[in-house]
This record gives C-alpha cells, structure tokens and sequence, in this order.
C-alpha cells in the first residue's frame, strides 16, 4: 500500500497461480493446474491517479514488460479449452 506520498498505489506480487474445474471448494486445497508458467510472478500495480517515477525506473531497471491480462478471463479460457474436463462455457 502507499504512503502519505503515494496514496492510492497498491502492488501484489502473485507466484503460483492455478485453476480448476472440478472440487471448487475451498476447503479441497489449492492444487490445480498451472494459469501460467511456473517460473512466472505476476507483478501487478494499481494506481488511482498515476503511477509514481520511482515505480517506473524500478520495472525499466528490472526490464520488465507491460501485459494486461485478466486471471479471471484467463482462468475461464483455460478451462474452457481444457481437453480433460466436460465443462464448456455456453456463449449466447
């Protein structure tokens, strides 16, 4: 979370992220199946107003680079697609 100085600015780092399509309760545990490479952390930053200068040499140092991706859509294409359920998503 920010400080006085950058209000509104939240960072997460997220490191093996799964899904499943079957056993969806929480309580079942949290194997699934991998929502993206194993050796990835997603590194996601929210801002209200503007992302701080220190925050943008910090990912240009690191070299890191910008995709916007939503886990939720991608969790429901990756189950879709998944060849070992029965689940399909039904569009209209």
């Amino acid at each position: 979370m920010g400080t006085d100085y950058d209000l509104g600015l939240r960072v997460t780092f997220d490191t093996h992220l799964s899904y499943r399509v079957h056993n969806l309760e929480l309580p079942d545990g949290s194997s699934g199946l991998p929502l993206f490479p194993a050796d990835w952390t997603v590194v996601e930053v929210k801002v209200n107003e503007r992302v701080p200068y220190w925050l943008t040499e910090l990912v240009a140092a690191h070299n890191l680079s910008l995709t916007r991706v939503s886990k939720y859509c991608r969790n429901i294409e990756l189950a879709h697609n998944s060849a070992q359920t029965g689940w399909r998503l039904v569009l209209p």
